[in-house]
């Protein structure tokens, strides 16, 4: 088997935190995704904090392969899975070991007034529809109950069940909604959230030996959250704001830690469930 590590997308913000983080902690390949830009100048700038690790041999840089993919084009997801192969470089089957799903857009609306249909269709897009049709395309990638296990040598940071992880948010939950607002948003996670758990069933009900589960990151400051949404955390002492680098130690080291009986759920950055 040709075991990989899945980040999607891995070009900005939190995703590519979390990308560099799997790749300074863990040793298999990686397949990270880009929609835009150029893959030479996106391969530059991921390894760009790792240039001594890359001098000393502490690191590979051919583990790294980026692939180009569009959540919300079904054709490029296609295409993007058959190029496996070829850029991992193996005839053996490839089998994805982790998955990182993260596309995310967000539009908060202040009053029912600014719903927008076209702005809902896009974070439904994005948020949910893109999830749904990463699972269909690569859940055939994750392991059968006939693979052999992770060789000793390769199985470093990697969690004790291969394990697709959906980037989620706290405010998908409709038990702990006490604000109100960003009906879109709220509405597009929630739905994510189910998906996951009806996916991490199939998993369970198909016996393959692999689980999904919801992360929660926090407020984290990337483009996503906007300026505005910061000064509102800073400014209140109760909540933390977290750099990338931050948010992206916290939730891989809580995904990392999750066992079989802790699947189908959401999680935050603490390791504390998030009740739908």
């Amino acid at each position: 088997m040709a075991n990989f590590i899945l980040c999607t997308p891995s070009s900005s913000g939190l995703s590519l935190s979390i990308a560099r983080h799997l790749f300074h902690t863990t040793n298999l390949p990686m397949i990270l995704t880009y929609r835009s830009g150029s893959k030479t100048d996106l391969r530059k700038e991921f390894l760009n904090p790792f240039k001594t690790q890359l001098l000393r041999g502490t690191l590979d840089s051919s583990r790294v392969n980026f692939l180009k993919l569009n959540v919300v084009d079904e054709k490029s997801i296609r295409k993007a899975v058959d190029e496996i192969p070829i850029v991992l470089g193996s005839n053996l089957k490839p089998t994805l070991r982790w998955a990182w799903v993260m596309p995310g857009v967000l539009y908060p609306e202040k009053s029912l007034a600014s719903l927008d249909p076209g702005l809902i269709r896009e974070m439904f897009n994005v948020n949910v529809i893109g999830h749904l049709l990463m699972m269909k395309h690569f859940a055939p990638m994750l392991p059968t109950r006939f693979d052999a296990p992770v060789p000793e040598e390769q199985n470093v940071g990697l969690p004790p069940t291969a394990q697709w992880v959906n980037m989620s948010a706290r405010v998908g939950s409709i038990s702990d909604n006490t604000l109100g607002g960003w009906y879109s948003y709220r509405a597009s996670k929630a739905a994510l959230n189910m998906a996951t758990k009806t996916f991490d069933l199939h998993l369970e009900q198909k016996h393959i030996p692999a689980m999904a589960v919801g992360m929660h990151p926090g407020t984290v400051k990337t483009n996503l959250g906007k300026a505005l949404f910061w000064r509102g955390v800073e400014m209140d002492p109760g909540k933390t704001l977290f750099m990338p680098a931050e948010a992206a130690r916290n939730v891989v080291g809580v995904a990392r830690g999750l066992g079989v009986d802790k699947r189908g759920r959401c999680w935050d950055w603490k390791g504390e469930e998030i009740l739908p």
